[in-house]
């Protein structure tokens, strides 16, 4: 069993905590197997986040300078030979919006961290820009078939957690200089609504409260006794929890496809493939919400 003071958080472990402490404990602490399928059918799932760690890939060669009408043809191709036909349409809007296509420095999975009330938090982006040594832009695809409303998408530790952490760490990309908190942006781009992005203006007063959230949950974590980690009193959230089996709360999984909300269930992905304790999917795309 690891503990607290091992652990290198980042937005996903915090999520986790916020939303079931138990569910932290027995993912990150205990760092159990999952149980139980999240949703039936389990293939068209697993297929889902096979699509999404396909495009995250596509779009991280594309920043790189791989031609984005060589990557459509591998993405038609292998949708030609049956491996489903998700990340090629994902790449068609990709490639009619360009969201990455920004003026700057551009600076694809990177890591940063920090540390805060005496642990290490981490988050590796999709996407940094760096423009004219004063502006950033952080950029992060989903790949969620519905697009979340304004007030989930600001609710979630990613949209507190990435912008002070860059705010925080970001010098290393910008020749040794701090990026400002109102000089920072963050966007979701949603590959199922290209037109409909979601954007954050960072400024000094959100990072101050961000840096206090963030902090008190830091210092939660470090300090509750293990047999303080209580089961959520929300029950909806249990539906699609893999653990919830072991907490008497449904040993079936949930029927049809898994609900990609960011209300649902933890907002992991790729971006946490660092993550102290990710499981198998946390390097295959995102898990529904």
């Amino acid at each position: 069993m690891a503990t607290a003071d091992d652990l290198t958080l980042s937005q996903a472990s915090l999520q986790d905590y916020v939303e079931c402490r138990y569910r932290f404990r027995l993912r990150y602490l205990d760092r159990l197997a999952w149980p139980a399928v999240e949703a039936e059918p389990a293939g068209r799932n697993e297929r889902r986040l096979r699509d999404g760690a396909e495009f995250h890939r596509m779009v991280h060669q594309y920043v790189l300078g791989v031609p984005a009408e060589r990557l459509r043809e591998l993405a038609e191709h292998r949708t030609g030979a049956g491996g489903g036909g998700e990340p090629a349409g994902w790449w068609r809007a990709f490639c009619e919006d360009r969201p990455a296509d920004l003026p700057g420095e551009r600076f694809p999975e990177v890591t940063l961290a920090a540390e805060v009330a005496g642990r290490r938090l981490s988050a590796k982006y999709d996407l940094i820009v760096v423009q004219d040594g004063s502006r950033a832009v952080i950029l992060d695809w989903k790949t969620a078939e519905r697009r979340p409303s304004e007030a989930t998408v600001e609710q979630r530790l990613q949209t507190r957690v990435y912008p002070y952490l860059l705010a925080r760490a970001g010098a290393v990309l910008n020749g040794g200089q701090a990026l400002a908190p109102d000089r920072i942006e963050m966007r979701y781009w949603f590959a199922a609504h290209p037109h409909q992005p979601a954007v954050i203006r960072y400024d000094r007063d959100r990072f101050d409260a961000d840096g206090e959230r963030i902090a008190g949950l830091v210092r939660e974590i470090a300090e509750l006794p293990l047999d303080r980690f209580d089961r959520t009193e929300h029950r909806e959230r249990c539906r699609l929890c893999t653990y919830r089996s072991l907490c008497d709360r449904g040993a079936d999984a949930a029927h049809g496809e898994v609900e990609e909300d960011m209300e649902q269930d933890s907002w992991l992905s790729i971006d946490d493939g660092d993550d102290a304790a990710a499981f198998d999917y946390a390097e295959a795309g995102e898990v529904p919400f």
